[in-house]
């Protein structure tokens, strides 16, 4: 027992010196004057709209010049001298009427309801849904509109407009969701009767369940407006708690405005892999230096004095034990920073229930296996549940990061995430139609089966991805550049609208950096942009847009561009046969033409994707101006250069 206690005694000494080490490195870094916002621009209040109204953070003018960290995802407001200030929620716009910042709420009306020719008689086109957005809504009801019925129950009645002289016209219904009178319609089949049906909300002081009340003043019952309210990150709750003291967003957090001296401003630091999550500045970046300098040392001296370097060894598996750890606190942390915006959070019992126990399998990959389930609203979702290396949180983080940023119809919806120990996954919207690559792939498909689809499809298809990607790259706070375009990561809903899906590889930048660093290639062999194999400046958005020419070509010729399996050398690269058919003005020999005008559409795309697939970046157009190509005339398209074979495999 002696020589036990003896051991005990001797082993604890370097522990102690460990904690004294890591004492005085503690004091070192928290002795450091914490930022003055000496060093910053707080975020500014700005006149908005056509009665100048005074808008502070977190609210950012989306027209406006505003500093990176000021624009908190999901608040940025278009300003006008004509009308109210617009919040864009659902892809339709709102007025903000009123904001009250000490309660964290806001008022916002239709804007149909206060402007243009349905102001009588207001019909929103768009469910309201705040999922994904910062915003929730506890004191409104959910009203259900049913647009243009061709046939509906003979008592049931409809709204008093859009009033129509001809009895027999399409009418349209209102019905307090889940109230007597829907209840009442239940067994009935709107939705196979009617053109939409669309979910919104109203606020509850407008006498919403007085039913009759609804039908007669439906105008009315949506200028009323909404209540809306917003919860901030618990850092920047804290931050605000100070004297002083403004929150901001993406760089830093908590701007003091004394000289170093005010012991309120919150000293935390945010671990994570990208700097530009929400971070609280505590101090100098040298005091880590030295600090850690000073621990060293101290740490070697313990180790010689001691001569225990048995003790030393025995501790390593508790070190990285203790590094896996921290990677989960930091992911953690890095849910915690978002604050409002993180997607809702599922139990890992919650993912089991929702697919059956994983019992129907969509797909595999390398970052994980897909699920088919059923989510607890009874709408399908896809579940991706990530496994490997993957499972450690890198590709986690980038698509929470990423797509947790996005509100887009050509960006697929991430309804929420499991992280629980070591398990991860993702739930996604479910897309019937699959991934693009089975479309547009003769091989894959049966032609007869795969061209229902139409040049006219194909074409919207492009038309879709390509707005999705000028979304990432202008339309976000934080530039996205996905790093991984491919037939396979176009999902098509039942529409055959083109989501743009998996961001595990994206990058997430300043919208004011031309580019990025990366330590090694990313993508798929056959999608890489050339620069990522010899380019020395980095890569850019232009990397995208390589991508997004070599997938275009692909969709015209229903083949891999590059192809050793044709008849004809001459049409082993795609790209180089299909320019040469068009510089001579040849007929395109391209299958499924059959329409007139298809051979028209197949030309426009040929041209978009030739632009895109240029060697050097700079002669690629960006995402705005493919749009642009795509959506004017083809007569109006000048040819490219002949692209340079490149093996991009």
């Amino acid at each position: 027992m002696a020589v036990s206690r003896i051991d005990f005694r001797y082993r604890s000494r370097p522990l102690r010196c460990l904690l004294i080490s890591s004492i005085i490195h503690i004091s070192c870094c928290f002795s450091v004057n914490p930022v003055s916002s000496s060093n910053f621009t707080s975020c500014p209040s700005f006149p908005c709209g056509n009665n100048s109204v005074m808008m502070r953070y977190p609210f950012w003018p989306l027209d406006g010049e505003t500093v990176g960290y000021c624009r908190l995802p999901g608040f940025g407001v278009s300003c006008n001298k004509n009308i109210k200030p617009v919040l864009s929620l659902s892809n339709a716009d709102y007025y903000v009427e009123s904001v009250n910042y000490s309660q964290n709420t806001l008022t916002v009306v239709n804007a149909a309801a206060l402007s243009g020719p349905e102001q009588s008689c207001p019909i929103p086109r768009t469910s309201l849904s705040l999922e994904g957005s910062p915003f929730s809504s506890s004191d409104n009801k959910d009203l259900i509109l049913y647009f243009n019925c061709s046939s509906y129950p003979a008592s049931a009645k409809p709204l008093r407009c859009p009033e129509s002289n001809n009895r027999e016209a399409n009418r349209s219904f209102v019905f307090v969701k889940d109230g007597d009178a829907a209840t009442g319609f239940s067994l009935f089949d709107w939705n196979g009767n009617c053109e939409s049906a669309v979910e919104i909300k109203v606020s509850v002081d407008t006498a919403v369940d007085r039913f009759p009340f609804i039908i007669s003043n439906f105008g009315r019952v949506l200028r009323s407006g909404l209540r809306l309210s917003w919860s901030p990150s618990k850092v920047c709750s804290d931050c605000n708690k100070g004297s002083g003291e403004n929150c901001a967003y993406d760089e830093i957090a908590c701007l003091c405005s004394s000289d170093g001296r005010d012991s309120v401003c919150k000293r935390e630091l945010i671990r994570s892999k990208d700097s530009r999550n929400l971070v609280v500045a505590i101090g100098y970046p040298v005091a880590f230096v030295i600090g850690g300098m000073i621990l060293m040392a101290s740490l070697f001296y313990c180790i010689i004095r001691y001569k225990k370097l048995l003790s030393f060894y025995n501790n390593i598996p508790i070190f990285f034990r203790r590094r896996r750890i921290e990677h989960a606190e930091n992911i953690e942390i890095f849910l915690e920073s978002y604050g409002a915006f993180v997607p809702k959070r599922y139990k890992y019992s919650d993912i089991k229930k929702m697919t059956g126990s994983f019992k129907d399998k969509l797909g595999q990959g390398g970052c994980g296996t897909v699920f088919k389930g059923k989510h607890t609203d009874g709408r399908l979702v896809a579940v991706k549940v990530l496994t490997g290396s993957k499972s450690n949180g890198d590709q986690f983080i980038n698509e929470v990061a990423s797509i947790g940023r996005t509100n887009h119809l050509n960006i697929v919806s991430l309804l929420g995430f499991c992280f629980e120990g070591s398990k991860r996954a993702l739930v996604y919207e479910y897309m019937p139609n699959g991934s693009l690559e089975k479309f547009i792939y003769s091989e894959n498909v049966n032609p007869s089966a795969i061209f229902p689809l139409g040049w006219q499809n194909l074409y919207q298809i492009a038309l879709g991805i390509a707005r999705g990607l000028e979304y990432l790259h202008l339309g976000c706070t934080m530039r996205i550049l996905h790093f991984d375009i491919k037939p396979h990561n176009i999902l098509l809903d039942k529409d055959f609208c083109p989501k743009i899906s998996d961001f595990g590889l994206a990058k997430l930048c300043s919208t004011r950096e031309s580019h990025v660093s990366l330590a090694c290639a990313r993508g798929t062999a056959g999608y890489i942009a050339p620069e990522f194999f010899f380019g020395n400046g980095g890569v850019s958005y232009k990397s995208d847009v390589f991508s997004y020419g070599v997938m275009v070509l692909e969709m015209v010729g229903g083949r891999k561009n590059f192809d050793l399996g044709v008849n004809n050398t001459s049409e082993i690269y795609f790209p180089h046969w299909i320019y040469d058919r068009l510089k001579r003005q040849d007929s395109l020999r391209l299958e499924r033409i059959e329409k007139l005008g298809d051979e028209e559409i197949a030309k426009k795309m040929i041209v978009v994707g030739l632009w895109c697939i240029q060697i050097d970046p700079a002669s690629r157009p960006s995402m705005s101006k493919v749009v642009e190509m795509l959506e004017g005339s083809s007569q109006c398209l000048q040819m490219p250069p002949k692209p340079p074979y490149f093996e991009y495999s």
